[in-house]
């Protein structure tokens, strides 16, 4: 089924939410809104390809404040960012998700500090 995101805002008691092979602005992934749901406990953002500012083309980056608000989804238990490309720096922001207990990225890290704290899988 496919679904228009800003009706995400109607919804109240999310548990789940998975956004895969998504082609489109970052702005339209309703991140904010998305934040506030207080029952979310699991994120996927799965190989998706966002289109630049400049609008020549796509790329898997997540925006640093993108990775802000998700660092604010304090309830997250598992969260998935597979195939997004996503800086060492900006995962340290998700050191306050302290209930996460799983992780899924596709990076190396220089720096163990990256890597939040209390996870039971990291893969």
């Amino acid at each position: 089924m496919k679904l228009k995101l800003g009706i995400l805002r109607y919804f109240t008691s999310v548990e789940k939410i998975v956004f895969r092979s998504l082609h489109c602005n970052i702005s339209a992934i309703p991140l904010g809104t998305i934040a506030t749901y207080k029952h979310l406990t699991s994120l996927t953002i799965n190989n998706c390809a966002f289109l630049q500012l400049n609008g020549a083309h796509f790329n898997k980056c997540l925006d640093h404040d993108s990775m802000k608000i998700i660092a604010r989804m304090t309830r997250l238990q598992k969260l998935d960012l597979d195939l997004q490309m996503i800086s060492e720096s900006d995962y340290v922001a998700l050191r306050a998700l302290t209930r996460l207990t799983q992780l899924r990225v596709r990076s190396k890290f220089e720096n163990n500090n990256a890597i939040p704290k209390g996870l039971k899988k990291l893969s």
